[in-house]
């Protein structure tokens, strides 16, 4: 059995998506495996609660309008 890459399974399918509203920063953080991309994003909470919570996200498609 092969474990899943971690950005691959950090969403899990239980909970329903969030929506990200903005990217307020993106960083670039060096590791061991290369550098990866940090975005700090807004997101939007999904309906039933109208929360928006600031969440740093790991992301390898994401939307720059």
């Amino acid at each position: 059995k092969v474990k899943p890459d971690a950005e691959e399974s950090c969403a899990s399918p239980k909970k329903p998506k969030r929506k990200i509203q903005h990217v307020l920063e993106k960083k670039r953080i060096k590791t061991r495996h290369g550098s990866r991309n940090r975005y700090l994003v807004q997101m939007q909470d999904p309906p039933g609660s109208d929360s928006t919570r600031i969440s740093e996200a790991k992301l390898k498609k994401i939307k720059a309008d």
